[in-house]
């Protein structure tokens, strides 16, 4: 990995009023001065909000705080404002005095800021602003990058390969089945099998439950032919009691 990634980011969600309220996710918020208060926030060309804060010269920043829930991310931060409203339909906010919104849902702490510089990057602009306003709303602990991507950003968990026999449900692990691989329970051979990836809990418990029931059937005395019935005990007289079929002993 390289060693930049290991430089460490907070979260923020930076907002405009130009065309209409607007914001995007972004890591790159720093302080550049103290006295008086400047900061940075690069922004890439293709962002809308990039094109909003060049037209307007302001913006505000909401810090995110370890609250924060993927909801939020995934509003601001994987759609584009260019084709949705990200605020519709969404309440955890307020504006500022400078008539642009700030997140108030899991953020402790908001910045309005005034562009007086932008600095060209090549595929992203750098806008140098001054503080205009900050407002500290609770003291819990600033998210960062790292912090999301350990507890808040969902895991892509590996997905469980294996094959189910359409005939009869039984289930084969693994994704490599041998060609002559013949199914225990209904006997048919590898074409009746179709390739499943079971990834949820509950997909794996029902494949398990396929399983036990398969390993169940494996005592079984008895099997029709026609229909597949199989059973251990000898009180329907030889027949099946589905398909009225003469039972057979298994082997």
């Amino acid at each position: 990995m390289p060693a930049i990634f290991n430089i460490p980011y907070g979260l923020y969600v930076i907002t405009t009023n130009n065309s209409k309220y607007n914001g995007c996710i972004s890591n790159t918020v720093i302080q550049v001065t103290s006295n008086p208060t400047k900061i940075a926030v690069t922004i890439n060309k293709q962002n809308f909000t990039c094109s909003e804060i060049q037209s307007s010269k302001k913006f505000n920043v909401s810090i995110l705080n370890n609250n924060t829930n993927f909801d939020l991310i995934k509003r601001f931060g994987f759609v584009s404002g260019k084709v949705e409203n990200k605020f519709e339909n969404f309440s955890g906010f307020d504006v500022a005095k400078n008539n642009i919104p700030y997140i108030i849902e899991s953020v402790n702490s908001y910045m309005s800021a005034s562009v007086i510089q932008e600095i060209d990057l090549g595929s992203h602009i750098m806008f140098i602003a001054g503080v205009d306003e900050d407002v500290v709303l609770n003291d819990v602990e600033t998210m960062t990058y790292s912090y999301y991507l350990k507890n808040v950003k969902p895991s892509v968990k590996p997905k469980k390969v294996c094959y189910v026999c359409s005939v009869c449900g039984y289930v084969y692990d693994g994704d490599n089945m041998p060609d002559d691989f013949i199914c225990p329970l209904c006997k048919h051979d590898k074409s009746a099998f179709e390739k499943q990836e079971v990834e949820s809990k509950k997909e794996e418990k029902k494949v398990e439950t396929i399983k036990a029931d398969i390993q169940e059937s494996a005592h079984k005395k008895y099997v029709c032919p026609m229909c597949g019935y199989e059973c251990d005990t000898d009180d329907f007289n030889g027949k099946c009691p589905l398909c009225s079929a003469m039972l057979e002993t298994k082997d």
